[in-house]
């Protein structure tokens, strides 16, 4: 039983490979993308930005672990992680916060890490580990200049709508997004 079990993981491999060659759009990652809209534009416009708008970080390949998980554009927010990545419109942005998490042994505490999770409203969650809690804060800073509609910050009230019902947090946002809006279209016409 167990050698019919062995061999049947690595078929189910090659079926699910199979399966993605002949269409990219079932991969999990190009289902995130096609939330987007197509893949060869969404691709061009990242492609675009990633060359010439980068704003974190400021030096790829030189820093912290966390530039080389994480590009943020004007536009666009692609955590990287270790099999999969997430893309994220910062339009859609709809919650961003620091998690904390105490990390302990036998009852004796061992360190605290931080992380910053990015929620969008196609209930797409990218969490980005390994930041220190002032990264994470100038993140979360250089976020709220992109996106000012976001909530920010972490409550268990805003965790409890998130995740019972999550459209009621989006209505909120949208709401936000039209009100910011409404007062740069007023500013750019003074």
């Amino acid at each position: 039983m167990l050698v019919v079990a062995i061999l049947a993981l690595p078929g189910y491999n090659y079926y699910k490979l199979y399966k993605r060659v002949e269409d990219y759009g079932s991969h999990p990652c190009c289902r995130n993308v096609l939330i987007l809209g197509k893949i060869s534009e969404v691709s061009k416009h990242i492609e675009k930005e990633l060359s010439s708008n980068l704003l974190f970080p400021k030096n790829p390949g030189q820093g912290s672990d966390v530039s080389s998980k994480l590009r943020i554009t004007p536009n666009w927010i692609i955590a990287k992680r270790f099999f999969d990545f997430y893309i994220i419109h910062v339009a859609d942005l709809c919650w961003v916060y620091i998690k904390q998490t105490k990390h302990s042994v036998n009852l004796i505490p061992t360190g605290t890490t931080f992380s910053v999770v990015f929620n969008s409203k196609h209930i797409i969650n990218a969490e980005v580990d390994g930041v220190g809690e002032d990264e994470g804060s100038s993140l979360i800073n250089l976020i709220n200049t992109l996106a000012p509609w976001a909530i920010y910050g972490f409550s268990e009230e805003i965790k409890e709508i998130w995740e019972q019902n999550p459209a009621e947090l989006i209505q909120e946002v949208d709401q936000r997004f039209l009100e910011v809006q409404k007062i740069l279209k007023r500013e750019g016409g003074k």
